[in-house]
């Protein structure tokens, strides 16, 4: 015969049916939790190592040609530069030594005029009338 299903039964069978659905549910998550941190590592290693890679292509295929290249003007900038500032120095020499000339000259001008000065005041006082 027949069992009659008692409702003390069927709810005890959905709590104890609730309660390992809930544990499935949570080892389940565990689970997934563990894998996919293991895959994104994985990925995310794996993406580093192309990131890395895409990086390097383009340093090496873009960047590093142009630094070589402006490093090369730099260098023949320099050379010039230094030809500019050793010219520049050499004029600045020149003038130098021509402001030192014209200090002499007029040092020694400046002389001959006291002495002519001097001369001009001896004459004024031996042609002064005396009363």
């Amino acid at each position: 015969m027949p069992r009659k299903k008692n409702p003390d039964d069927e709810f005890l069978t959905r709590g104890v049916f609730k309660k390992e659905l809930a544990e499935l549910k949570a080892d389940l998550k565990a689970e997934l939790k563990v894998e996919l941190k293991e895959a994104f590592s994985a990925f995310g290693k794996e993406m580093r190592l192309e990131t890395r890679e895409l990086l390097i292509d383009f340093y090496r295929g873009l960047v590093e040609p142009r630094f070589i290249k402006i490093e090369g003007e730099l260098g023949g900038l320099r050379g010039e530069f230094d030809e500019f500032r050793h010219e520049t120095l050499g004029r600045f020499d020149d003038l130098y030594k021509k402001f030192e000339d014209l200090r002499q000259e007029y040092v020694f001008t400046n002389h001959q005029l006291k002495g002519i000065d001097f001369r001009l005041e001896r004459l004024e006082k031996l042609n002064k009338p005396t009363h």
